[in-house]
């Protein structure tokens, strides 16, 4: 069965692509309907190779990081855009692009695979689901704790969050305990303290009353308002440059 792959309007660079593998993928890609750069060091070869598939061609050497920024910034200037990037050797090994398609949506992903010794498809598949149940535990670990996508990859936001599970748990044991050892005798059997019992308990004995007040209120709203103004800059500077490849970006926001 031959599996043909639509990239009409993206703009593919592959470097190493003047011969081998390299060659073969950028030669896929243009088949697809991509724009698409062979990017090498050896003039000659990458001349051929370019003449061969019909796709253009860039001379660097990806090991002057001079001469890489030179490529982009003409593909970027010509097409206004680089969609993916397959970086391609001149090692001895086995390289290998795996494409893995989602049985229900289609979404297409693709994994560069390299190896110094022979490897079989079994042992890639293989590596690339451990590789892929880390990357889906990401969302689940969102939606588990309330992180957003930056904290949910960095130690400090799950020491924090675990820190203050743990203690929320203290809390909880130690509320359980006090309900059921104190208070007026009660029948002889109860179902457990629910969630709902056991914040009610901890705003009549242990939490403070919350104020009430004007005063208070308005400046609790100012200052939540502000900080979500400050989130929602974040993430609107972030998604205007999200499809612009090359660019290195953060979101500073200036206090008035």
């Amino acid at each position: 069965m031959t599996v043909r792959f639509d990239f009409t309007g993206q703009t593919v660079i592959v470097t190493g692509g003047a011969q081998g593998i390299g060659l073969e993928i950028g030669r896929l890609f243009h088949q697809s309907a991509a724009t698409m750069f062979l990017v090498d060091f050896d003039r000659a070869a990458l001349h051929s190779a370019v003449s061969e598939i019909g796709c253009r061609g860039a001379v660097a050497d990806v090991s002057d990081t001079e001469s890489v920024n030179t490529v982009v910034d003409r593909v970027i200037a010509e097409t206004g855009r680089v969609d993916i990037l397959v970086n391609g050797h001149g090692d001895d090994g086995t390289s290998v692009l795996v494409a893995r398609r989602r049985r229900h949506t289609g979404e297409l992903s693709f994994f560069r695979c390299w190896s110094t010794e022979d490897v079989t498809l079994a042992q890639l598949v293989n590596v690339i689901c451990r590789r892929w149940r880390i990357e889906e535990t990401f969302p689940l670990g969102k939606t588990f704790t309330g992180l957003d996508e930056g904290q949910v990859t960095c130690w400090n936001s799950w020491m924090r969050w675990s820190l203050f599970s743990l203690a929320a748990s203290a809390v909880r044991a130690l509320t359980a305990t006090a309900a059921t050892t104190a208070g007026p005798a009660r029948p002889a059997r109860l179902v457990p303290l629910t969630c709902p019992e056991l914040v009610r308990l901890l705003r009549a004995f242990v939490l403070t009353p919350p104020v009430r007040d004007a005063e208070h209120i308005l400046h609790w709203m100012a200052w939540s308002r502000h900080h979500r103004a400050i989130a929602q800059a974040c993430h609107q500077r972030r998604h205007a440059l999200h499809d612009q490849p090359g660019l290195n970006y953060s979101c500073r926001v200036s206090e008035a």
